[in-house]
């Protein structure tokens, strides 16, 4: 195998890491868990590959493994997702950047409308059918998926350069500033290994992303300049 194969082969293995993390995170978030989710996440096999270098992974797995057992295991896990992610009661894990940042830490804020203006610039569009805010994590989650997915596949330079900038504006100013706190909070605020275990794999997801960012970074400096990178 080349040098230039292997750097391939070992970019496109970091690629389907983070991919895959980002994944299981936005599944396990963005809705009240339900069985046959739950089993076809257990046994995806990209999922099953994730666990073996992850062990915030393993954790969710073995988490599911419990959650499937029974009906009352699995209802305590929709009631655990309610309390602390939709209500009716303070929510000890708010899902919304502008919670965190916002100056009055209230919903459709300034954070909200910088964030629309940054996927509108990709021409991205909320279907806001349930009226979601668009800092909503899920949501930022899955842009920052679309700009992984983007700079893979790109080949251009110019076009490159521009994704990496934006992906990391949007890692540093966005979702990178509120992610970690949030991610706190979830995990002193529950007992349950599934939301615990989203929460680590978050943290672990942000960090990898800003070691990706960096790396990225010294790349296009170093090919502006000139100088050659090994």
């Amino acid at each position: 195998m080349t040098a230039i194969t292997e750097k391939e082969h070992t970019f496109g293995i970091l690629f389907q890491t983070r991919s895959i993390m980002n994944e299981v995170v936005r599944f396990i978030l963005n809705r009240s868990p339900e069985k046959d989710s739950l089993y076809a996440l257990k046994n995806n096999p990209t999922f099953q590959s994730l666990c073996e270098i992850s062990d915030n992974a393993s954790v969710i797995s073995k988490s599911i493994d419990s959650l499937l057992l029974g009906p009352k295991s699995m209802q305590d896990a929709k009631d655990e997702y309610t309390r602390l992610f939709v209500g009716p009661h303070a929510l000890p894990a708010p899902l919304w950047e502008s919670v965190y940042l916002g100056r009055e830490h209230l919903l459709f804020n300034e954070q909200t409308l910088q964030v629309r203006k940054c996927y509108q610039q990709y021409g991205l569009y909320i279907n806001n059918e349930n009226n979601e805010p668009e800092d909503h994590i899920v949501l930022e989650l899955e842009f920052m998926s679309y700009l992984t997915q983007e700079i893979f596949e790109s080949d251009d330079d110019a076009d490159t350069k521009k994704l990496i900038e934006d992906h990391t504006y949007f890692l540093n100013e966005h979702l990178g500033r509120w992610a970690p706190t949030f991610c706190e909070k979830l995990i002193h605020s529950t007992k349950s290994p599934l939301f615990q275990g989203a929460a680590f794999l978050l943290s672990e997801y942000i960090e990898l992303e800003h070691q990706v960012a960096n790396f990225l970074c010294e790349v296009m400096t170093q090919t502006a300049t000139g100088e050659s990178f090994e």
